[in-house]
């Protein structure tokens, strides 16, 4: 990760709101990137969005919401 990152990556930071992505930032948490991961039963056809932090965590997009609180 780039330990100077002061900006939220513009398409991963497209699904949030403005107060969210400043919540986020309050906290020195960015969006580095998203993904589609598999759902609970492995397929793709049942997947979600997942978010990359730039602490290194991959989260669902309602986590980066609890996370922003």
């Amino acid at each position: 990760m780039n330990a100077c990152m002061t900006n939220h990556h513009p398409i991963a930071g497209s699904k949030f709101s403005n107060a969210t992505l400043r919540r986020l930032a309050k906290k020195n948490l960015f969006l580095v990137s998203s993904t589609w991961i598999p759902g609970a039963d492995g397929s793709f056809v049942n997947g979600e969005s997942a978010f990359l932090l730039s602490d290194g965590t991959m989260r669902s997009f309602l986590q980066v919401l609890a996370i922003a609180k």
